[in-house]
Order: structure tokens, then sequence, then C-alpha cells
């Protein structure tokens, strides 16, 4: 009897850690301090997976929450589109954590606008070995030195120009 009572409570102690929910607390870091107003007023934070997607805005203080997430992988959208670390957007939920935080730069304008018709590398402040990035399916009988490939996903905001010297995009 006594052995049935432990184990009804070690089942019972089990489903309830499996049956925990995540919260996901995000934070924006907004670069440009001019936009902090429109992203206060403005900027909805969708978070997507295989389920139905959840949306909430942005609070004042820059951040979000979404609440009883299930395990599994997620990502984050915002809109109006503005530019973030697309490589820092996927997000994993563990089931055995209650509160996962993310934190992001955001730019309501897209950051690489600046460098579009100046090829000047921003660290070396050089020229003579900065490339044009190109997206998409690149088809070319050129020499592939001459530019740097960006990747087949073409995003609103990405950089134009990388320098070889560096190994930075701008």
């Amino acid at each position: 009897m006594r052995q049935s009572i432990i184990l009804i409570l070690l089942l019972l102690s089990a489903l309830n850690i499996v049956s925990q929910n995540t919260t996901l607390e995000g934070k924006l870091i907004v670069a440009n301090p001019q936009d902090i107003e429109i992203v206060k007023n403005e900027l909805e934070v969708y978070l997507t997976s295989c389920g139905p997607d959840k949306m909430i805005d942005v609070g004042d203080d820059l951040t979000f929450k979404f609440e009883n997430l299930q395990p599994g992988e997620y990502e984050l959208l915002f809109f109006p589109n503005g530019d973030t670390d697309y490589l820092n957007r996927k997000i994993y939920i563990d089931s055995g954590k209650r509160i996962v935080n993310f934190e992001t730069y955001y730019f309501y304008n897209c950051r690489y606008n600046i460098s579009e018709n100046n090829k000047t590398c921003p660290k070396c402040k050089k020229e003579n070995r900065v490339i044009p990035v190109k997206y998409g399916l690149i088809i070319s009988s050129g020499n592939p030195t001459d530019y740097w490939p960006g990747g087949c996903i073409v995003f609103d905001c990405q950089p134009h120009w990388y320098c070889k010297r560096d190994k930075i995009e701008f």
C-alpha cells in the first residue's frame, strides 16, 4: 500500500513537471534612440511555430512576453519589418525551463541603408578589398571572387558589401 502511494505521488509529480508551460520574456535593444517611440507605438511581435501563431505588442519598456508555450522550436517575427539579427530569431523551448529570456537588437530602419552607395569598410576605412554581396540563386560565368555570396534567401534588410581584409559584411 505504501509503495502504491509513493508511486502515485511520483507519477503526479512527473505529470506536473511535464505539463508545465514555459514563458518567453523578450527585450528589444533599439539601436537608434530616435526610433524608440515608433517601436513602442507600432511594433508587433509574432511568435510562429507549427501551431497557431501568437501576437503581442511591445511594451513601453521595449519588452514582450509570451506565456503558456509548449516545448518546441519557435521563430520571432517583427512587424513592421525592421532589421534584427536573423540568426538570433529562432528559439527552442526546452521542457525543463519555466522562463526563457530573449534579447535582440532591433533597427526600425535598415542599418545597411547607409552603406548602400558607399563601399568604404567601416573597420579599416578602405575600399580596395571591398566586393559586393550577391543574394539569391547566382548563375554567372563571372569570377566568384568578384562578389561575396550572401545566401539564397533575400530579406528586406541585408548587407551590400563585404570586406575581404576584415571579413565583415556591411
